[in-house]
């Protein structure tokens, strides 16, 4: 009865003076389905319904004028109405539906409620538009339902500025452009000319408006190391983008993007690995989104700072990694035990020496605050498959479970990147089956290089689907000639059972920079990895202790 009468009062308010009264009208006229309403409306709690751009410009279906979500006019059936205060929103307008749970309004896949939340999908969208942007991308489909032009790469200039490669969407890209203003070691002018180079990157939307953004990283600007981090939006056109300079980090690696403390905000999270020879110490920094995005300074750790970032305090590794030849670390964070918490968890590897080394793998289960656990050992990957250099998580033979690539190496099988799929129960397959080889003649290095080294080291590796035909393809670095020379960033594309085509594209003409690019970011997959069965893997084969721990 009470959605009755809130239709009847928008009814009136409404429509009175355009139809004489609610009985001449087919709006909000009782139901008993959807066939009873005219062929724009939806029956919700017996009422017939329209919806229209309260929320998102561009879905009115005549009832409301107003040019967008600013101005709604009036009350809503929405439990979260504004009424007409103007203080926030409606997601509806007056004579529009309630956000029905479970249903799908436009047919795109997703449940009007998971499209007006951040939800499992990390997106928020239109629920009434199947494609809110507009870009030709469903919104079930689209990384970034609110962003209207193409995902892109970045990479690092040849001399200088950023190469920005524009997806066409099909797997291929537009040629680069150069974007990235000129910038010195003392952004004030005071007497430094030395000319900077943007050299890192990360895609993702730290602004939090739902489009594609990113943060670069320079060289060194200090005796200290420090870098400079510059903000990089697009707001206007596809290949324009607008930057500033948001602080000064230390000397770390180069980034792993995460949303660390569940507020669904993109965060950061570094590793900083002092290394003479063999590894000496490793500290996990994490930075949580502080929601300043047009904070001057990258960060501070006290709480009421206003940077852009607040830093957590550091998290030793030195536990797992001292005296290591390598730490190797995911790009990726995912959540690796959902069936105990929604937390996103980070992954890391070691191996004792430079040759044919096993690589223990750990896991650092996420606490959901910005802080982790201790690291557990989860599997070792075999040293005569090669150590792990790059380590990759996704669904990449579509079953709805995550599974793990990893390899890359110039030892073992050099080149190589092993597949293990993920299994029901929280483990992997028994066996990894190879999922592409990179250097498939085993050749060595030639001009330039040293001749018995073996080609096939990198562990620049991504994961994203390019061309939008569902399955997640390879993005990475390859020096192919040797690696004191020019190498080529390729896309493989993804073949949807843990193998990628052979046939690779190169973006880009050959650089130097060949690893030093970034493709976009989601905070949340959408497939779940368990490896609560995992104990270990000796010898490429994946065992599991009796009672499942």
């Amino acid at each position: 009865m009470k959605n009755i009468q809130y239709g009847l009062l928008t009814c009136a308010l409404f429509l009175l003076n355009a139809c004489g009264g609610c009985e001449e009208s087919p709006i909000n006229t009782a139901c008993a389905s959807d066939e009873e309403c005219l062929a724009e409306q939806i029956c919700v709690d017996g009422i017939c319904h329209t919806p229209d751009d309260a929320l998102f410009p561009g879905s009115d279906a005549g009832q409301n004028t107003s040019p967008g979500p600013s101005q709604d006019s009036g009350v809503s059936t929405s439990p979260v109405a504004d009424a007409g205060g103007q203080q926030n929103p409606d997601p509806v307008d007056a004579g529009g539906p309630s956000i029905i749970p479970g249903f799908d309004s436009d047919g795109d896949g997703l449940t009007d409620d998971e499209e007006v939340a951040f939800g499992s999908d990390c997106s928020v969208s239109n629920p009434f538009s199947p494609d809110t942007d507009e870009d030709g991308i469903p919104d079930g489909i689209d990384p970034y339902a609110q962003d209207p032009w193409p995902e892109f790469m970045v990479r690092r200039g040849a001399t200088e500025g950023i190469e920005l490669y524009l997806s066409n969407r099909d797997g291929s890209f537009e040629d680069a452009v150069t974007i990235g203003q000129p910038i010195f070691g003392d952004p004030e002018g005071n007497g430094s000319e030395t000319l900077l180079s943007y050299t890192d990157f990360a895609i993702g939307d730290f602004d939090h408006n739902g489009k594609m953004d990113f943060l670069a990283k320079t060289s060194a600007i200090s005796p200290d190391e420090e870098y400079q981090v510059w903000f990089f939006t697009r707001n206007e056109k596809k290949d324009e983008f607008d930057q500033r300079l948001i602080g000064v980090v230390g000397k770390t690696s180069w980034a792993i993007v995460l949303d660390a403390d569940g507020d669904t905000f993109f965060d950061l999270a570094l590793l900083k690995i002092v290394r003479p020879n063999n590894v000496s110490t490793v500290d996990v920094q994490v930075y949580l989104n502080n929601r300043q995005p047009d904070a001057t300074c990258f960060a501070e750790e006290s709480e009421n700072t206003n940077c852009f970032f607040r830093k957590m305090p550091d998290m030793s590794l030195n536990g797992i990694a001292a005296n290591q030849w390598h730490l190797k670390f995911a790009k990726q964070a995912v959540n690796l035990n959902p069936s105990e918490d929604d937390h996103l968890d980070l992954t890391v590897g070691t191996y004792a020496s430079g040759g044919a080394a096993s690589t223990p793998t750990y896991t650092l289960f996420g606490n959901g605050d910005g802080t982790f656990q201790e690291p557990v050992l989860k599997f070792t990957h075999a040293g005569n498959l090669g150590p792990a250099n790059t380590m990759l998580f996704a669904d990449f033979n579509n079953d709805d479970i995550g599974d793990i690539i990893t390899g890359f190496d110039d030892d073992g099988s050099p080149g190589a990147g092993w597949f293990y799929a993920g299994q029901p129960g929280g483990t992997l397959t028994s066996q990894p089956i190879q999922a592409i080889d990179l250097n498939p003649t085993d050749a060595n290095e030639t001009a330039g290089g040293f001749p018995m080294e073996s080609l096939g080291r990198t562990g620049s590796g991504r994961t994203f689907d390019f061309n939008f035909d569902g399955n997640y393809d390879l993005i990475i670095g390859y020096q192919h000639v040797a690696y004191e020379n020019p190498g080529q960033t390729r896309l493989y594309f993804g073949n949807g059972d843990g193998t990628f085509d052979p046939d690779f594209q190169v973006i880009g003409d050959e650089t130097d920079h060949e690893h030093k690019f970034s493709v976009p970011t989601k905070l949340c997959p959408t497939y779940e990895l368990d490896t609560v069965g995992l104990a270990t893997v000796d010898g490429g084969v994946t065992t599991t202790s009796d009672d499942g721990e």
